[in-house]
């Protein structure tokens, strides 16, 4: 767990499970617009991650999965900290669609 800045709170976790990279990539893009195509998200364990997805959007924050490179998981949850007056909340900084790097920082 890190801290992003005074307004943010960054929680990630990398393990070795095991994930289809559909699955991720729908997380990331979203359900296909045609009602009838398939989607990864309609049917556990997709749609918990889509329930999910939905409620830390809804509270300010972000969920995301990432297939790392190396096959690991990277599983990021990002939340807001309370404040007494939400408008006061610094944004988020830069695009948070891609996993934190050690190496690199934010990537």
């Amino acid at each position: 767990m890190r801290l992003h800045n005074r307004d943010w709170v960054e929680v990630a976790i990398t393990d070795n499970g095991l994930i289809d990279d559909a699955l991720v990539e729908e997380l990331h893009s979203g359900r296909p617009e045609d009602l009838l195509t398939p989607s990864k998200l309609e049917d556990p364990p997709g749609l918990h991650f889509a329930i999910c997805q939905l409620l830390m959007q809804r509270m300010g924050g972000e969920l995301n999965l990432y297939k790392l490179d190396d096959g690991r998981v990277l599983s990021r949850v990002i939340l807001p900290i309370a404040h007494k007056n939400p408008a006061q909340r610094v944004p988020l900084e830069g695009p948070t669609s891609k996993p934190f790097s050690r190496s690199q920082g934010r990537g």
